[in-house]
């Protein structure tokens, strides 16, 4: 894989690529919102993007250099029912509108339309990650993918299991439906460094010395979706030992100095579904504070 260089050693003239994984968490990426912001006002690029669930859809606002648009879905949409609630699960099985999310507001004749061209013309790579609800297995997809007023990619990247319904995939994907990225890979950093990252920023919706627990809800959701779904649901089984292997291996790369964790110190009290416009302030501006540890790293 051919990725453009933008990054210096300054001690040695030698070339490095830098890349950033995004892992998402639903309503906790206000935190990567404030993030994002900072880095583009410090002028920070990278050379590699790669996101997971809504970490995709808040890189590619800071790819499409739209600063201040992802904070407004978690200040403004978030609050309005048809964005998310239980009135949507019950009516359209989905307790995240996707199609509110990723259309009505993100297409070109939205109130936040995505500049999705600039994602396409991107001479550096974004993935974004997805699980095939049939297999349970992670797919990778690319921005050759992305359909224009017709964000079926980040829809498929963010269906949370039992919450939302499969997504169906399009193009190359046709006849595949796709759940949470997050589902069969939490923190897929073994594939940036793979596709030929020296470093590595990981953007973490939670403080990196916290663990995840087990599904507290996995016999709701297997009594929901297990019968059509079980190795989704057995992915989801196994979720939190997959998600603490991973931070305690990228624990090991940060001493290294091949990675940099970002991530917030607390949570405000905020969850993947819990809202609340303070909160949401907080977190935004700890990222936004935090936005400038990457000046050390670079």
């Amino acid at each position: 894989m051919q990725m453009r260089c933008l990054h210096r050693s300054k001690r040695k003239e030698e070339c490095y690529m830098v890349g950033i994984l995004d892992i998402g968490g639903g309503l906790k990426g206000v935190y990567s919102a404030g993030l994002y912001d900072a880095f583009l006002d410090l002028g920070v690029s990278f050379d590699y993007y790669l996101g997971v669930s809504a970490g995709s859809a808040n890189l590619a606002s800071f790819v499409a250099g739209q600063r201040g648009r992802n904070v407004r879905f978690y200040l403004d949409f978030t609050f309005r029912p048809e964005y998310m609630g239980f009135r949507n699960w019950m009516k359209h099985g989905n307790f995240f509108n996707l199609d509110y999310v990723y259309g009505t507001l993100t297409n070109s004749d939205g109130e936040a339309p995505l500049d999705g061209q600039k994602i396409l013309d991107l001479a550096q790579p974004f993935r974004l990650t997805t699980t095939d609800a049939a297999t349970g297995e992670t797919v990778i997809l690319e921005k050759q993918d992305i359909i224009l007023d017709d964000y079926w990619v980040f829809k498929a990247s963010c269906a949370i299991p039992f919450l939302c319904q499969p997504v169906h995939g399009k193009g190359r994907f046709l006849g595949m439906a796709f759940y949470d990225g997050g589902v069969s890979d939490p923190i897929p950093y073994q594939k940036a460094f793979d596709d030929g990252v020296d470093r590595l920023v990981v953007v973490l919706n939670r403080p990196k010395d916290s663990r995840k627990d087990r599904e507290k809800n996995l016999e709701l959701i297997r009594r929901g979706i297990g019968s059509q779904f079980p190795h989704v649901v057995e992915k989801l089984a196994q979720r939190h030992e997959v998600f603490n292997r991973e931070i305690e291996e990228l624990l090991l790369l940060e001493q290294e100095g091949k990675v940099l964790l970002l991530g917030p110190d607390q949570l405000y009290g905020v969850s993947t579904t819990k809202k609340d416009h303070e909160a949401f302030q907080k977190l935004y501006d700890r990222g936004y504070e935090d936005g400038e540890k990457i000046l050390a790293f670079l």
